[in-house]
């Protein structure tokens, strides 16, 4: 077995991360694909319950303004956990 020095955790590529290239192919904005990808490797979200979250925002009003103007960056995504926000009652039908 090869022993893992530091340089070699530093040189992780995408392709050893198949969540976060479904995440990356998912999400709709895609600058600073590195960073977002340093922030997955930090926060090692469940691809699912990210998926099944994407799926509601991207029909959010704020998503689909100015032709996503308004999209965060995907760094900022992940790192703020975005994927555990409620969806709006725009989208669920629910009046409270």
């Amino acid at each position: 077995f090869p022993s893992h020095d530091t340089q070699a955790k530093k040189n992780k590529s995408y392709e050893d991360y198949p969540e976060f290239l479904e995440f990356w192919s998912a999400y709709p904005r895609k600058d600073d694909k590195k960073k977002s990808f340093d922030a997955w490797l930090k926060q090692k979200p469940n691809i699912d319950v990210v998926l099944n979250a994407l799926s509601w925002q991207k029909e959010t009003k704020q998503w689909l303004k100015d032709n996503g103007q308004f999209i965060p960056l995907g760094e900022t995504y992940i790192n703020g956990r975005r994927w555990e926000a409620e969806p709006p009652a725009e989208l669920t039908g629910d009046p409270f």
